[in-house]
């Protein structure tokens, strides 16, 4: 489920909040070493390493915890004239996952004790800043 609220507070202002959730998802648990990273903008990184099996596990045999996230948004922007033209210019910011919350993509077995570790997806920088303009 995904909902969101835009409030309007100036004319030239917005406050953003969305909300996503899912609920009843299944994973396969796997067995052998994985490395997830997810995408970045330091290292360009996107990718998975290792070699995972299912090592007879039904696929979807294991249920997924439910996720839950809150982003907030924030914009303003400034409108004149250059020359004969309209121009805009925009600042916004957005905080995504807002309370942390951890999506868990799969469980693994930990070699040592066998106990179930889970593999989780979460972006490494959850704070997006930029500036735009339109002429």
């Amino acid at each position: 489920m995904e909902a969101g609220v835009i409030f309007f507070p100036t004319a030239t202002s917005s406050l953003r909040v969305g909300v996503t959730g899912a609920l009843g998802r299944r994973g396969t648990p796997i067995a052998g070493g994985l490395e997830w990273e997810s995408c970045n903008l330091l290292d360009r990184g996107c990718e998975f390493g290792g070699t995972p099996t299912y090592e007879g596990s039904s696929l979807g045999s294991t249920k997924l915890p439910g996720y839950f996230r809150v982003d907030i948004g924030l914009r303003k922007h400034w409108d004149f004239t250059v020359g004969r033209r309209d121009a805009l210019v925009g600042l916004f910011g957005t905080v995504t996952n807002l309370f942390n919350q951890k999506n868990v993509m799969t469980w693994a077995r930990d070699p040592l004790n066998g106990q179930p570790v889970a593999i989780e997806m979460r972006p490494l920088a959850p704070l997006v800043v930029g500036l735009d303009w339109r002429f």
